[in-house]
């Protein structure tokens, strides 16, 4: 007889994490796509739509976001990008308003200059912020086309010498000899 796994029931939040943030290393997708029979990008979007609708602890909450991002990158868009619709869907309930979407901006920077150019990554990336209506970072110019260091001249004392600094050694000064005192008689 073969024993079954005995499996530990943890909080939902730190499955939907495993599940965004790992993707199809996670043993929860795995679980999901047993069951499913090819769950594939659908767990990442049932995780997302379930984690808008649970109470995720606030100690947790600034996982939330990068989890996200991480999902919509990795398992990124399927016929029509449901990865990343429902992500954007999520990120807006996590972090509304004007701040959020600040804040939303300068997290998918950060994760977009991460990636490497015109991979699939940058791509999926790109589809999120074109559903969440944001403007895509123009990527920094190469290093080599960087401008190169100026060096600064010192200004030519009026002469066209320059002055010796001291610190060496003085030039000792010829003194002239005394004159021993004669005596007289």
């Amino acid at each position: 007889m073969s024993r079954k796994k005995v499996v530990v029931p943890r909080p939902f939040h730190e499955v939907a994490f495993d599940v965004l943030e790992q993707g199809e290393k996670s043993e929860a997708y795995r679980k999901l796509n047993e069951w499913i029979g090819s769950a594939g990008q659908d767990a990442a979007v049932t995780v997302a739509f379930l984690l808008t609708r649970c109470i995720v602890p606030e100690k947790e909450q600034p996982r939330v976001v990068p989890a996200l991002i991480a999902a919509a990158q990795k398992l990124g868009e399927c016929d029509d990008g449901e990865v990343n619709k429902a992500v954007a869907f999520a990120l807006t309930h996590f972090m509304p308003g004007k701040k959020g979407l600040k804040q939303i901006q300068k997290e998918l920077n950060k994760a977009y200059l991460a990636t490497e150019e015109d991979s699939d990554e940058e791509d999926n990336l790109k589809d999120l912020f074109k559903h969440l209506e944001l403007s895509v970072p123009e990527r920094p110019e190469e290093e080599a086309a960087a401008p190169e260091k100026k060096v600064a001249k010192k200004p030519a004392s009026p002469k066209g010498k320059a002055k010796a600094k001291g610190g060496g050694k003085k030039p000792a000064v010829k003194k002239a000899p005394k004159k021993s005192p004669k005596l007289t008689k």
